[in-house]
């Protein structure tokens, strides 16, 4: 089952230089992948409230051209392969008014049972519901990523309390604000990233002391986001 939406984006989903912001982008196919969640009866915040709740793992995103003022988006998204015991793959085509692909993206999220602090298993009814389809996003297989052995510099963050979401933690979408505090000054005045990699291995919560670590690697850009000693999340952006 493909799900598709339009969405014409707000004043508040644009940066300093009027293009769609990067976390503005990840908000919107969370929303688009939200929504179609709603049509099999599948609340995200319902089953959040529940106790089981389903848990970004990983994204990859690839950037044709930046959405900017004025441009309004037609998003497609849908489950993806065969049904696994804890997580499914979800794509994403993002195109404008006149089918001319801006970007595309897949996210890996799991079945989380929030009581018993551990992954659950995904019912074949509740992957079917979903109406699972074969279309690949990106044709080279997933890219899995490590903390490196040594970073260049670390940069500490102080959370504040609009970071905390429904789930009593740091919201996904945040932490890719929080790498570009991270990012050196003339990368971040460049602004041309096109692929995204995101690792989610652990909740960033409230009173967690945050750090930004950031080195470069080959023409990448690996950013980690620590909680003490703990690596929270892994990017890799270039």
């Amino acid at each position: 089952m493909f799900y598709r939406e339009d969405y014409r984006p707000r004043l508040a989903d644009y940066d300093r230089r009027g293009r769609l912001s990067y976390e503005a982008i990840l908000q919107i196919l969370e929303t688009a992948g939200s929504h179609h969640s709603d049509t099999v009866n599948d609340s995200v915040i319902a089953g959040s409230q529940s106790g089981i709740a389903w848990i970004l793992a990983d994204w990859h995103i690839r950037i044709q051209k930046r959405p900017e003022s004025g441009d309004e988006l037609h998003i497609v998204t849908w489950v993806r392969g065969k049904a696994r015991a804890g997580a499914i793959l979800r794509g994403f085509l993002v195109t404008d008014k006149s089918g001319n692909e801006m970007l595309r993206a897949e996210a890996r999220t799991a079945l989380y049972d929030t009581e018993r602090g551990r992954p659950t298993r995904i019912s074949e009814a509740l992957f079917a519901a979903y109406g699972p389809e074969e279309k690949t996003v990106f044709e080279e297989g997933a890219v899995r990523l490590h903390p490196l052995e040594q970073y260049r510099r670390a940069v500490p963050l102080f959370l504040r309390r609009s970071d905390i979401d429904f789930n009593n933690h740091v919201h996904n979408t945040r932490y890719m604000d929080f790498a570009l505090e991270a990012l050196p000054r003339e990368a971040y005045e460049r602004d041309e990233l096109k692929e995204l990699r995101i690792a989610y291995l652990k909740p960033v919560k409230a009173g967690d002391a945050v750090t930004l670590k950031y080195s470069p690697v080959g023409n990448t850009h690996a950013v980690a986001v620590f909680a003490g000693d703990t690596p929270c999340a892994l990017m890799e952006f270039a």
